[in-house]
């Protein structure tokens, strides 16, 4: 009994001062936190090192003012270093809070300001070459020196000649100090020799060449000495292009699921090489296609204008194009089909409904709605033209039947009479009312230069001889007498005058 009554205490005792111990620790910990947490307000704010730039700039740009209670360290402090770093103007930030009675401090501010630029050179390129880097990289006299400004400098030098194929691109920028205020600035250029493609490795390609494969990228050649069209550099952007069509062209042969697994470029005895390694998978073919929802047209139509048949070679893109073809707006296809004939709200998908082996059956459902009308016609953008002149050349007229053909056919007539800039002639839809059947288009030109005049003349021996032409493709004679029409001839009534 008297063993256990001793482990009893002994135990005891330990737990006590374990207790202890925690408890004195707590404390410590308490009191630390509490030494290094301070609230404190602003008596005054001082900015020291200042030479080129404004203190009261500074102190209205970090946020706190005055008067202000913040937290040290704290948000606000943290958050006070990282807007003067923001600026890019210093290369040192010191922030202190000088306690001056109770819970008031003074914030005091340490800047060190970068340097400015007193001059530059740009060696190892053309003088226009330098001049063009210098303007857009802002590397002039009075720019602030920042290591961002030095990094920029450096990446874009490299990434433009990168671009032209000179991938081993050295840029080395060094400063001198002038003045205590103001650094000179040397930038050594050298774009080494352009880099050409030495060799193309493809593997994992068992059902088409690889001469084949590599026709498949246009952008990236190999080195050849009969090439002269087609310049066989690597950047790396036209390369992922490449890619992409290599992909494209598999899946358009029926290898669905062909896949790139991956792609290096690297020097190998101071060559480039690329390599690209896939995977083909197995080749699919088109099995059934069912097509559902339509009334208005019969199946056997919309059949022959989709051209594929069972059995043929699986193509994605092909069947997409037959139903919709972005990159032709007056092609042959499904959606132009309806399109052309008022359903403007039609909708035409196609979905795999099975594959069985190496057969894929679709099913294209179709949404016919009802035919839409033009309803409102405006016109916006023409300041000399009348709209009488552009309205004659519309087929998009209130009251008739929706036709995308219609649109695509005043395009080109409004482009032809050369009055406006064809790249800006745009038809916008709005308020289009599936409930009502209906559509504005309300359509947009920018007017361009379309009168000329022509001068020719010549020595017959003894005589000059000259003739002077005038065309005016957009005159109005009914304001030939109206001065203020002149601007600087009466236009805008659609005459010929030459």
């Amino acid at each position: 009994m008297e063993k256990l009554a001793n482990r009893l205490i002994m135990r005891n005792t330990k737990l006590i001062l374990f207790s202890l111990i925690f408890m004195l620790l707590t404390q410590v910990r308490a009191q630390k936190k509490s030494d290094d947490y301070k609230i404190y307000q602003i008596q005054e704010i001082k900015v020291n090192g200042l030479k080129q730039f404004n203190v009261e700039t500074v102190k209205a740009f970090i946020g706190v003012s005055k008067g202000d209670v913040i937290e040290v360290p704290g948000e606000q402090t943290a958050d006070i270093i990282k807007k003067l770093w923001k600026l890019d103007y210093f290369s040192d930030i010191d922030l202190y809070m000088i306690p001056t009675e109770g819970y008031k401090a003074i914030l005091q501010i340490d800047l060190k300001e970068l340097p400015k630029i007193s001059q530059v050179k740009i060696k190892g390129v053309s003088k226009s070459k330098a001049r063009e880097f210098s303007k857009d990289l802002n590397l002039k006299k009075n720019a602030i020196l920042s290591e961002n400004l030095k990094a920029k400098t450096i990446e874009t030098i490299k990434n433009t000649y990168k671009q032209k194929g000179f991938l081993k691109t050295k840029v080395n920028l060094t400063s001198t100090k002038d003045t205590a205020e103001f650094v000179k600035v040397l930038v050594l250029i050298d774009k080494g020799r352009r880099i050409k493609v030495n060799k193309i490795n493809i593997v994992g390609n068992k059902n088409f060449k690889t001469g084949k494969l590599k026709r498949q990228l246009k952008n990236t050649k190999e080195k050849r000495i009969y090439r002269f069209w087609k310049r066989s550099k690597y950047l790396k952007d036209d390369f992922k292009e490449d890619l992409i069509k290599l992909e494209k062209f598999y899946k358009e042969n029926g290898y669905r699921n062909a896949r790139i697994l991956s792609d290096t470029a690297y020097f190998k005895n101071d060559k480039l090489q690329v390599d690209i390694k896939l995977d083909e998978g197995k080749k699919y073919y088109f099995g059934n296609i069912d097509i559902v929802g339509n009334s208005v047209y019969k199946t056997d139509l919309l059949k022959r204008i989709l051209g594929i048949k069972k059995g043929d070679t699986y193509n994605g893109t092909l069947l997409q194009n037959r139903i919709n073809d972005p990159s032709k707006p007056d092609g042959e296809n499904i959606t132009n089909l309806y399109q052309n004939n008022g359903y403007l709200f039609s909708r035409i998908n196609a979905v795999e409904k099975g594959i069985r082996k190496d057969t894929i059956d679709y099913e294209v459902r179709i949404y016919e709605g009802k035919p839409a009308k033009f309803n409102k016609i405006t016109v916006n953008g023409n300041q000399k033209t009348n709209d009488y002149v552009i309205f004659r050349e519309l087929r998009t007229l209130p009251g008739a039947t929706y036709s995308k053909q219609n649109i695509i056919s005043t395009i080109r007539e409004l482009a032809q009479l050369k009055y406006f800039d064809p790249e800006t002639i745009s038809p916008d839809l709005k308020n289009v009312d599936q409930n009502s059947g209906t559509v504005d288009v309300d359509w947009h030109v920018e007017e361009s230069g379309s009168s000329q005049i022509q001068m020719s003349g010549g020595f017959d021996g003894q005589y000059f001889i000259g003739t002077l032409g005038l065309m005016l493709n957009n005159f109005s004679m009914q304001n030939i007498f109206k001065g203020k029409a002149y601007k600087p001839l009466p236009q805008g009534d659609g005459q010929h005058w030459d």
